[in-house]
C-alpha cells in the first residue's frame, strides 16, 4: 500500500486565522516552520485507485498539490476512488463538498456519521442532486471491508481463473468519456449472492445506465459446477428483498433488471414456481 499525507496540521491548519501563537507567527514570517493543511491522508493499493481518509476543507488544494490525484485521460475524471470518513467533524467532511462537480465516489462511514450529513443537514444534500454521485457505503465496526467488482477480485479469480477487474472500470471509464450508455451485467451465483447490494452500488459507482443481475444459467461448464454454483432458497429470498429495495431507492436513476435463478441447490429444480430465467423486477432509469 503507498500512502500520501496530504496535509498534517489540526482543524484551521498553520497558521490559524485566529492564532498568534509563536508556530503560527513563524509560519507567516516564513521563519522556521512550514504552512501545513489540515489532516488528509491518500492510500492506494494498485496506485491507481485512491482513497482519501477524511476530506478536510482543504482538499481543492491538497488535491493540486499531489499529482498523482490529478485528472488524467478523460475530460472528466478522478483516481479518486473513495472517501473514508473517521467521523462527522467538520475539519473532516466540508472537503465533500468541494467534490460535489459530479464525478461519482463511494463515501464510507458508520451509519450515524452518514445519517448526521445527510439526514441532519441539508448543506451535504448537494452532493444527492444527481445520482450516482457520493454513494454511501455503511461501515459497521468490527466487520471488514469487502473489496471491489465481482466486487471481490480473490472471488473473481475463483471463478473466472484471473481477475479483470482494473480492465473493466477503464473500458467503463471509456464508454462514460464517450457519453455512450452503459449497461453492467454481474451473473450471480452461492458464492456471491451476499454482494448483491455492492454490486448495485458499483453499478451506480461507474454511472451505468443499466444493471443486469443474472443468475447463472445451468448449461455446459456450470452443470458441472452446480452444487457449487446454485443458491439456496434462503439466499434467493434474501436476494429478492435486495432487489426490491433497490428497485424503490433508485427508481428512474438506474434500470435494474433481475433475472431469477433456474434451480437451487436443495431442490434442483425451477425456484419459489416462477420460470426459469424470469425477472423478478425491474425499475426503469432516465
Amino acid at each position: 500500500m503507498l500512502a500520501i499525507v496530504l496535509g498534517s496540521a489540526a482543524g484551521g491548519g498553520v497558521p490559524q486565522w485566529n492564532c498568534a501563537c509563536d508556530n503560527c507567527q513563524a509560519a507567516r514570517r516564513d521563519d522556521g516552520v512550514r504552512r501545513r493543511t489540515q489532516d488528509c491522508v491518500a492510500v492506494t493499493a494498485d496506485g491507481r485507485r485512491w482513497f482519501l481518509l477524511n476530506a478536510s476543507p482543504d482538499i481543492a488544494r491538497q488535491i493540486e498539490d499531489t499529482a498523482k490525484l490529478w485528472p488524467a485521460g478523460a475530460r472528466r475524471h478522478s483516481p479518486i476512488a473513495g472517501v473514508v470518513l473517521t467521523n462527522g467533524d467538520l475539519d473532516h467532511c466540508l472537503g465533500l463538498l468541494s467534490l460535489r462537480e459530479w464525478t461519482p465516489f463511494s463515501l464510507y462511514a458508520t451509519a450515524p456519521t452518514l445519517a448526521g450529513l445527510f439526514e441532519q443537514n441539508a448543506m451535504f444534500r448537494t452532493l444527492d442532486r444527481q445520482r450516482p454521485h457520493a454513494v454511501r457505503r455503511p461501515l459497521v465496526l468490527g466487520d471488514p471491508v469487502a473489496p471491489l467488482l465481482d466486487s471481490d477480485a480473490g472471488a473473481a479469480v475463483a471463478v473466472a481463473g484471473r481477475c479483470g477487474l482494473d480492465r473493466k472500470r477503464e473500458f467503463a471509464r471509456r464508454v462514460r468519456a464517450l457519453g455512450a450508455s452503459l449497461t453492467v451485467n454481474f451473473v450471480l451465483h452461492r458464492g456471491n449472492l451476499e454482494r448483491l447490494d455492492q454490486f448495485i452500488d458499483l453499478a451506480l459507482e461507474l454511472g451505468a445506465d443499466r444493471v443486469e443481475l443474472a443468475h447463472t444459467q445451468y448449461h455446459g461448464w456450470a452443470v458441472l459446477n452446480r452444487r457449487t454454483l446454485s443458491p439456496s432458497p434462503a439466499q434467493i429470498e434474501a436476494a429478492d428483498r435486495t432487489v426490491a429495495r433497490a428497485a424503490r431507492r433508485h427508481a428512474g436513476v438506474i434500470e435494474l433488471v433481475y433475472v431469477t435463478p433456474e434451480i437451487t441447490a436443495e431442490a434442483g429444480s425451477p425456484d419459489h414456481g416462477r420460470p426459469p430465467g424470469s425477472s423478478a423486477g425491474s425499475t426503469r432509469g432516465r
